[in-house]
């Protein structure tokens, strides 16, 4: 394997010792532009990222095409977070985006319209046949920003 070198160091080092994933520190936070982290055929994949993105505690903005996928990825981001103890950060959510914390809805979908969202309206494949109401999507239609955890 050739020397590659480390873009954040100015060291070099070789290809089998260079870990990517140690660039992931820099960052000051995430963006995941409609990951569909919880439609059926994506979700076990996008668990291992997003637990990550998560652990870090840095800040992440989401965005979804639809209203079915923005309540989809609600509920395994919602799930992720207990597992990993973060009540205090989804507290923090539903405090931000509905100006309480508590009730029968005390962990409705936090998603809301993205006024950035494309305006293109395209014709979702992986819609269920007869399913006109969630035909159509929009990139990044909906969005929902988690701030820093401290």
């Amino acid at each position: 394997a050739k020397d590659r070198g480390n873009p954040t160091d100015g060291k070099v080092t070789s290809k089998e010792s260079f870990d990517p994933a140690s660039l992931l520190s820099l960052w000051d936070g995430f963006v995941l532009f409609n990951p569909g982290i919880g439609h059926p055929n994506l979700a076990k994949g996008w668990l291992p990222t997003l637990r990550y993105v998560l652990k870090t505690k840095k800040p992440v903005l989401f965005t979804a095409h639809s209203q079915l996928d923005s309540e989809r990825d609600w509920s395994v981001l919602k799930a992720t977070m207990f597992d990993l103890g973060q009540e205090e950060r989804l507290q923090e959510i539903i405090k931000t985006w509905h100006g309480s914390t508590g009730g029968d809805d005390e962990y409705e979908n936090p998603y809301t319209s993205n006024p950035f969202a494309s305006r293109i309206d395209y014709e979702d494949p992986f819609c269920d046949v007869g399913d006109e109401k969630n035909k159509s999507v929009r990139p990044n239609m909906f969005a929902l920003f988690l701030s820093r955890q401290r």
